[in-house]
């Protein structure tokens, strides 16, 4: 089952990026005689010269300061790009744009559909290529979780572990199909044990660690939690929700002294997240750090009361920083 949607065609694209970069068109194409050699690129991408074109833009973007003729040779580019099908030169030019022009509306809505295009295009190529490959299979597998169809998403799986043996990570994601849903005794069981299973092949796969620390965290095994979680952070010092999953681990086996470390790294990549915050005051607490304890408690009561804003103005379907009446 192929289920692949294409928001917006490339074809349909080109045109609306063309049009954009007519709109810039007013101001930057009378810059003066010393834009010449700039205009005589931008005429050639707007009158359909891609192919001599895309190369004289590119050469253009690095000394390109001035702001609205960058954003007409950007979007010139990246529709000339589009209409050629060349991803490389695609890729150059959203780059472009994106750190030139990074809160620009227009900007982000090409961004997205311009790489939405080149993940499709990749897929197809992938499909066409080696329709029976491990990767082009994923693909079918990964459509079905978009769906949350998890159980036939691990069916695809299990065939693919039957066909493609030696294939990377797949137990690791049929555990997380286990238990995407309230999981049964049975599901908790077999993702422990595709869990070992993603471990056996590679003992450096910090996120199945990181699964079975929650696996154990949720059982009330807090040595078992611990020690996954532990190797999760040796293994991955990225991964921020071992990182907490520890912090927890640790308070609830009364090792508060213990937590507050794992914690505070949590704490300073996620300040608004108000569970960090009532985890350390929970840790001070216990170990009599008084004024500690107080400050989390006030970030705590903080963070709680914005994302209880942030909750209500979603369900009362108000754009957030919208005033209430």
């Amino acid at each position: 089952m192929r289920l692949w949607v294409r928001a917006l065609s490339t074809a349909a694209l080109a045109p609306g990026l063309a049009a954009l970069a007519f709109a810039q068109a007013g101001k930057a194409g009378r810059e003066g005689a010393s834009f010449s050699g700039v205009e005589l690129s931008l005429h050639m991408a707007e009158s359909g010269h891609c192919r001599r074109a895309v190369p004289q833009l590119l050469r253009l973007l690095p000394g390109t300061s001035d702001a609205a003729l960058a954003r007409r040779i950007g979007f010139d580019g990246l529709a000339c790009a589009r209409a050629l099908n060349e991803d490389q030169p695609t890729v150059e030019f959203l780059l472009f744009l994106n750190r030139r022009f990074p809160r620009d509306p227009d900007v982000l809505y090409v961004t997205t559909h311009a790489y939405s295009d080149l993940s499709l295009e990749a897929s197809e190529k992938l499909l066409a290529v080696a329709p029976t490959s491990a990767q082009a299979m994923m693909l079918d597998s990964e459509s079905l979780e978009v769906q949350e169809k998890w159980a036939d998403a691990r069916k695809e799986y299990l065939r693919i572990l039957k066909l493609h043996p030696d294939a990377e990570g797949i137990h690791l994601r049929i555990a997380r199909d286990d238990l995407a849903e309230p999981p049964s005794p049975e599901a908790i069981a077999d993702a422990k044990m595709q869990l070992q299973e993603e471990l056996a092949e590679d003992p450096g796969d910090a996120a199945a660690e990181d699964l079975l620390g929650s696996i154990a965290l949720k059982a009330g095994e807090w040595k078992g939690a611990i020690d996954h979680f532990s190797r999760a952070t040796k293994l991955d010092a990225g991964l921020t929700d071992a990182f907490f999953g520890l912090g927890m681990a640790l308070n609830s086996a009364g090792r508060f002294a213990e937590a507050v470390a794992p914690l505070r790294v949590v704490e300073g990549r996620m300040p608004g997240n108000p569970s960090v915050h009532y985890q350390l005051l929970l840790a001070y607490s216990r170990l009599g750090r008084k004024q500690d304890a107080a400050r989390e408690t006030a970030l705590f009561r903080q963070t709680s009361a914005k994302a209880a804003q942030e909750v209500k103005q979603q369900v009362q379907g108000k754009p957030q920083g919208q005033p209430q009446p």
